[in-house]
């Protein structure tokens, strides 16, 4: 409940122009989430249309998940709360054959120690083909490889 009211005091101070309310750790680097946006496009084949990163919006329950994952839900609840510019959007780089199929992931949360992540994924590939997935990712020390593939939507 506390993550909601945050989430809806924060979005609330967006509508109204209060933007300087952002707290400083809602806004990470590129570097600190794009391997993780690479690995899931990887994990899901995504090799057309278009990519973008949007924050979530919502919160999720970080209770509900395995001790171990509910750090980086509470993280990825706090990231996807608040805008980032130097992250949203049209994800660049990638080699992607043009059609109208969009991907869009999350803001991606991540434990204190950095070695477990929680992101969303959602495909969709016309009005009514798609579907969407939160996903746990570990790293092994080389790469980030998803631990967990939990559809909640397919439509």
């Amino acid at each position: 409940m506390k993550n909601f009211l945050r989430t809806l005091v924060a979005c609330l101070l967006l509508a109204s122009g209060a933007a300087a309310q952002v707290p400083a750790d809602a806004c990470h680097s590129v570097a600190d989430e794009r391997p993780v946006h690479d690995a899931l496009l990887a994990y899901f084949q995504v090799m057309e249309g278009n990519v973008e990163v949007r924050p979530l919006g919502r919160p999720l329950a970080a209770d509900k998940y395995d001790p171990t994952v509910a750090p980086a839900v509470a993280d990825f609840n706090t990231r996807n709360a608040f805008p980032c510019p130097a992250i949203d959007g049209p994800v660049e780089g990638l080699q992607l054959i043009a059609t109208p199929h969009r991907t869009r992931l999350s803001r991606v949360g991540f434990n204190a120690a950095a070695a477990t992540a929680f992101a969303e994924i959602t495909m969709i590939g016309g009005p009514e083909t798609g579907s969407g997935h939160f996903i746990v990712l570990k790293n092994d020390g080389q790469a980030w490889k998803v631990i967990e593939d939990r559809i909640y939507r397919i439509f």
